[in-house]
Protein backbone atom coordinates (compact mmCIF):
# COMPACT_ATOMS: atom_id res chain seq x y z
CA UNK A 1 0.00 0.00 0.00
CA UNK A 2 1.27 3.43 -0.92
CA UNK A 3 1.79 5.96 1.89
CA UNK A 4 2.17 9.58 0.89
CA UNK A 5 4.38 12.12 2.63
CA UNK A 6 2.88 14.52 5.14
CA UNK A 7 5.64 17.11 4.95
CA UNK A 8 7.80 18.62 2.19
CA UNK A 9 10.54 16.34 0.90
CA UNK A 10 13.92 16.69 -0.73
CA UNK A 11 14.19 16.34 -4.49
CA UNK A 12 15.30 12.75 -4.06
CA UNK A 13 12.41 12.10 -1.68
CA UNK A 14 9.87 13.48 -4.14
CA UNK A 15 11.23 11.32 -6.96
CA UNK A 16 11.24 8.27 -4.69
CA UNK A 17 7.59 8.94 -3.76
CA UNK A 18 6.75 9.28 -7.43
CA UNK A 19 8.28 5.92 -8.32
CA UNK A 20 6.57 4.24 -5.36
CA UNK A 21 3.27 5.73 -6.47
CA UNK A 22 3.97 4.42 -9.97
CA UNK A 23 4.59 0.85 -8.80
CA UNK A 24 1.51 0.98 -6.57
CA UNK A 25 -0.82 2.31 -9.27
CA UNK A 26 0.51 0.84 -12.53
CA UNK A 27 -2.14 -1.91 -12.66
CA UNK A 28 -4.93 0.63 -12.23
CA UNK A 29 -3.53 3.32 -14.50
CA UNK A 30 -1.90 1.36 -17.35
CA UNK A 31 -5.21 0.20 -18.93
CA UNK A 32 -6.30 3.84 -19.17
CA UNK A 33 -3.01 5.14 -20.54
CA UNK A 34 -2.91 2.21 -22.99
CA UNK A 35 -6.28 3.26 -24.38
CA UNK A 36 -4.91 6.77 -24.77
CA UNK A 37 -1.81 5.52 -26.59
CA UNK A 38 -3.88 3.22 -28.78
CA UNK A 39 -6.31 6.01 -29.61
CA UNK A 40 -3.43 8.26 -30.59
CA UNK A 41 -2.00 5.50 -32.80
CA UNK A 42 -5.36 4.96 -34.49
CA UNK A 43 -5.79 8.70 -35.05
CA UNK A 44 -2.32 8.95 -36.56
CA UNK A 45 -3.09 5.94 -38.76
CA UNK A 46 -6.29 7.61 -40.05
CA UNK A 47 -4.41 10.78 -40.93
CA UNK A 48 -1.54 8.87 -42.54
CA UNK A 49 -3.93 6.71 -44.56
CA UNK A 50 -5.80 9.78 -45.74
CA UNK A 51 -2.57 11.36 -46.96
CA UNK A 52 -1.40 8.20 -48.73
CA UNK A 53 -4.77 7.77 -50.44
CA UNK A 54 -4.63 11.38 -51.57
CA UNK A 55 -1.18 10.84 -53.06
CA UNK A 56 -2.30 7.61 -54.73
CA UNK A 57 -5.17 9.48 -56.36
CA UNK A 58 -2.76 12.00 -57.82
CA UNK A 59 -3.34 14.79 -55.31
CA UNK A 60 -0.77 16.80 -53.44
CA UNK A 61 0.41 15.44 -50.07
CA UNK A 62 -1.10 18.42 -48.25
CA UNK A 63 -4.53 18.18 -49.92
CA UNK A 64 -6.13 16.55 -46.90
CA UNK A 65 -9.81 15.91 -46.45
CA UNK A 66 -10.41 18.88 -44.13
CA UNK A 67 -13.53 17.50 -42.39
CA UNK A 68 -11.78 14.20 -41.76
CA UNK A 69 -8.66 15.94 -40.49
CA UNK A 70 -10.61 18.28 -38.21
CA UNK A 71 -12.93 15.54 -36.96
CA UNK A 72 -10.06 13.16 -36.23
CA UNK A 73 -8.09 15.84 -34.40
CA UNK A 74 -11.06 16.95 -32.30
CA UNK A 75 -11.90 13.35 -31.43
CA UNK A 76 -8.28 12.70 -30.42
CA UNK A 77 -8.25 15.78 -28.17
CA UNK A 78 -11.54 14.93 -26.46
CA UNK A 79 -10.82 11.23 -25.96
CA UNK A 80 -7.23 11.92 -24.95
CA UNK A 81 -8.32 14.50 -22.39
CA UNK A 82 -10.93 12.18 -20.89
CA UNK A 83 -8.36 9.41 -20.54
CA UNK A 84 -5.73 11.78 -19.11
CA UNK A 85 -8.19 13.05 -16.50
CA UNK A 86 -9.29 9.49 -15.71
CA UNK A 87 -5.68 8.38 -15.21
CA UNK A 88 -4.93 11.30 -12.88
CA UNK A 89 -8.13 10.65 -10.92
CA UNK A 90 -7.19 6.99 -10.46
CA UNK A 91 -3.67 7.99 -9.41
CA UNK A 92 -5.19 10.30 -6.82
CA UNK A 93 -7.32 7.40 -5.57
CA UNK A 94 -4.22 5.22 -5.08
CA UNK A 95 -2.44 8.18 -3.50
CA UNK A 96 -5.21 8.62 -0.93
CA UNK A 97 -5.74 4.83 -0.47
CA UNK A 98 -9.23 4.97 -1.99
CA UNK A 99 -10.83 2.18 -4.01
CA UNK A 100 -11.90 3.31 -7.47
CA UNK A 101 -13.11 1.14 -10.33
CA UNK A 102 -12.18 1.64 -13.96
CA UNK A 103 -15.75 2.78 -14.69
CA UNK A 104 -15.76 5.41 -11.96
CA UNK A 105 -12.40 6.72 -13.13
CA UNK A 106 -13.68 7.03 -16.70
CA UNK A 107 -16.85 8.75 -15.50
CA UNK A 108 -14.75 11.18 -13.50
CA UNK A 109 -12.59 11.78 -16.57
CA UNK A 110 -15.66 12.65 -18.63
CA UNK A 111 -16.88 15.08 -15.97
CA UNK A 112 -13.50 16.79 -15.59
CA UNK A 113 -12.58 16.84 -19.30
CA UNK A 114 -14.14 20.28 -20.01
CA UNK A 115 -12.15 21.87 -17.17
CA UNK A 116 -8.93 20.15 -18.27
CA UNK A 117 -9.47 21.23 -21.89
CA UNK A 118 -10.15 24.79 -20.73
CA UNK A 119 -7.00 24.81 -18.60
CA UNK A 120 -5.03 23.35 -21.55
CA UNK A 121 -6.22 26.10 -23.89
CA UNK A 122 -5.24 28.82 -21.42
CA UNK A 123 -1.89 27.09 -20.85
CA UNK A 124 -1.16 26.87 -24.58
CA UNK A 125 -2.17 30.49 -25.14
CA UNK A 126 0.03 31.71 -22.28
CA UNK A 127 2.94 29.57 -23.50
CA UNK A 128 2.49 30.82 -27.06
CA UNK A 129 2.51 34.45 -25.96
CA UNK A 130 5.57 33.86 -23.80
CA UNK A 131 7.38 32.08 -26.62
CA UNK A 132 6.59 34.86 -29.09
CA UNK A 133 8.03 37.45 -26.71
CA UNK A 134 11.13 35.38 -26.01
CA UNK A 135 11.94 31.72 -25.41
CA UNK A 136 12.73 32.31 -21.72
CA UNK A 137 9.26 33.66 -20.81
CA UNK A 138 7.73 30.66 -22.55
CA UNK A 139 9.80 28.25 -20.47
CA UNK A 140 9.00 30.20 -17.30
CA UNK A 141 5.26 30.08 -17.99
CA UNK A 142 5.31 26.39 -18.92
CA UNK A 143 6.75 25.53 -15.49
CA UNK A 144 4.50 27.92 -13.57
CA UNK A 145 1.35 26.46 -15.12
CA UNK A 146 2.48 22.84 -15.43
CA UNK A 147 0.15 21.58 -12.70
CA UNK A 148 -3.05 23.22 -13.90
CA UNK A 149 -4.10 19.88 -15.42
CA UNK A 150 -3.75 18.13 -12.07
CA UNK A 151 -5.64 20.87 -10.27
CA UNK A 152 -8.46 20.58 -12.81
CA UNK A 153 -8.62 16.78 -12.87
CA UNK A 154 -7.76 15.80 -9.30
CA UNK A 155 -9.01 18.75 -7.25
CA UNK A 156 -12.12 19.69 -9.25
CA UNK A 157 -11.00 23.24 -10.00
CA UNK A 158 -12.29 25.23 -12.95
CA UNK A 159 -9.97 26.19 -15.85
CA UNK A 160 -9.03 29.68 -14.64
CA UNK A 161 -8.89 28.57 -11.01
CA UNK A 162 -6.58 25.70 -11.99
CA UNK A 163 -4.21 28.06 -13.80
CA UNK A 164 -4.11 30.41 -10.81
CA UNK A 165 -3.66 27.52 -8.40
CA UNK A 166 -0.70 26.08 -10.31
CA UNK A 167 0.89 29.53 -10.52
CA UNK A 168 0.47 30.01 -6.78
CA UNK A 169 2.00 26.61 -5.99
CA UNK A 170 5.10 27.05 -8.15
CA UNK A 171 5.63 30.70 -7.18
CA UNK A 172 8.77 30.83 -5.05
CA UNK A 173 9.71 27.27 -6.07
CA UNK A 174 10.33 27.77 -9.79
CA UNK A 175 13.94 26.60 -9.97
CA UNK A 176 13.28 23.59 -7.77
CA UNK A 177 10.21 22.64 -9.79
CA UNK A 178 12.01 23.18 -13.10
CA UNK A 179 14.82 20.93 -11.86
CA UNK A 180 12.38 18.20 -10.85
CA UNK A 181 10.56 18.37 -14.18
CA UNK A 182 13.86 18.23 -16.05
CA UNK A 183 14.95 15.14 -14.11
CA UNK A 184 11.56 13.59 -14.84
CA UNK A 185 11.99 14.17 -18.57
CA UNK A 186 15.48 12.65 -18.52
CA UNK A 187 14.29 9.58 -16.61
CA UNK A 188 11.35 9.11 -18.96
CA UNK A 189 13.57 9.51 -22.03
CA UNK A 190 16.15 7.02 -20.76
CA UNK A 191 13.42 4.54 -19.81
CA UNK A 192 11.73 4.92 -23.20
CA UNK A 193 14.95 4.36 -25.14
CA UNK A 194 16.05 1.40 -22.99
CA UNK A 195 12.69 -0.39 -22.93
CA UNK A 196 11.99 0.37 -26.58
CA UNK A 197 15.36 -1.05 -27.59
CA UNK A 198 14.93 -4.26 -25.58
CA UNK A 199 11.30 -4.83 -26.59
CA UNK A 200 12.12 -4.13 -30.22
CA UNK A 201 14.85 -6.75 -30.24
CA UNK A 202 12.63 -9.32 -28.53
CA UNK A 203 9.75 -8.65 -30.88
CA UNK A 204 11.93 -8.88 -33.96
CA UNK A 205 13.43 -12.18 -32.86
CA UNK A 206 10.25 -13.83 -31.56
CA UNK A 207 8.14 -16.31 -33.49
CA UNK A 208 5.10 -14.07 -33.06
CA UNK A 209 6.86 -11.30 -34.92
CA UNK A 210 7.04 -13.56 -37.96
CA UNK A 211 3.30 -14.18 -37.90
CA UNK A 212 2.28 -10.53 -37.68
CA UNK A 213 2.89 -7.59 -39.92
CA UNK A 214 5.63 -5.41 -38.33
CA UNK A 215 3.42 -2.33 -38.56
CA UNK A 216 0.58 -4.03 -36.67
CA UNK A 217 2.88 -5.43 -34.00
CA UNK A 218 4.59 -2.10 -33.51
CA UNK A 219 1.65 0.29 -33.83
CA UNK A 220 -0.97 -1.70 -31.91
CA UNK A 221 1.10 -3.63 -29.36
CA UNK A 222 4.68 -2.56 -28.75
CA UNK A 223 4.53 1.23 -29.05
CA UNK A 224 1.20 1.70 -27.19
CA UNK A 225 2.32 -0.59 -24.34
CA UNK A 226 5.61 1.27 -23.92
CA UNK A 227 3.83 4.63 -24.20
CA UNK A 228 1.21 3.54 -21.65
CA UNK A 229 3.81 2.59 -19.06
CA UNK A 230 5.88 5.72 -19.61
CA UNK A 231 2.80 7.97 -19.51
CA UNK A 232 1.69 6.38 -16.23
CA UNK A 233 5.17 6.92 -14.81
CA UNK A 234 5.19 10.56 -15.90
CA UNK A 235 1.76 11.20 -14.37
CA UNK A 236 2.81 9.62 -11.07
CA UNK A 237 6.09 11.55 -10.85
CA UNK A 238 4.28 14.80 -11.66
CA UNK A 239 1.60 14.05 -9.08
CA UNK A 240 4.30 13.53 -6.44
CA UNK A 241 5.76 16.94 -7.33
CA UNK A 242 2.26 18.44 -7.24
CA UNK A 243 1.63 17.04 -3.76
CA UNK A 244 4.99 18.29 -2.50
CA UNK A 245 4.22 21.79 -3.79
CA UNK A 246 0.85 21.68 -2.01
CA UNK A 247 2.58 20.74 1.26
CA UNK A 248 5.06 23.58 0.82
CA UNK A 249 2.25 26.01 0.06
CA UNK A 250 0.34 24.90 3.15
CA UNK A 251 3.48 25.36 5.23
CA UNK A 252 3.94 28.90 3.95
CA UNK A 253 0.30 29.73 4.62
CA UNK A 254 0.56 28.36 8.17
CA UNK A 255 3.74 30.31 8.84
CA UNK A 256 2.11 33.52 7.58
CA UNK A 257 -0.91 32.96 9.82
CA UNK A 258 1.27 32.37 12.87
CA UNK A 259 3.27 35.48 12.05
CA UNK A 260 0.11 37.58 11.74
CA UNK A 261 -1.14 36.26 15.09
CA UNK A 262 2.17 37.16 16.75
CA UNK A 263 1.92 40.72 15.42
CA UNK A 264 -1.55 41.05 16.91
Amino acid sequence: MFTHANEPQSIGGVLDSGFKLFTASIKQVAPITYLGALGGAIGAWVLQTSMLNQIAEGGAPLDFDVPLLAGTYIAMVIVGTILMAAAIIRIRAVFTSETMSFGLAMLGGMKRAPAVIGASLIYMLAFLVGSILLIVPGIYISVMLAFAFYAAAADNNGPIESIKYSYGLVKGNWWRTAGLLTIMMIVVLVFYVAVGFVVGILAASSDSAQDLQPSILGDIVIIPVITAVITAMMYCLAYAVYHDLKLRSQGIDLAERIESLDKE
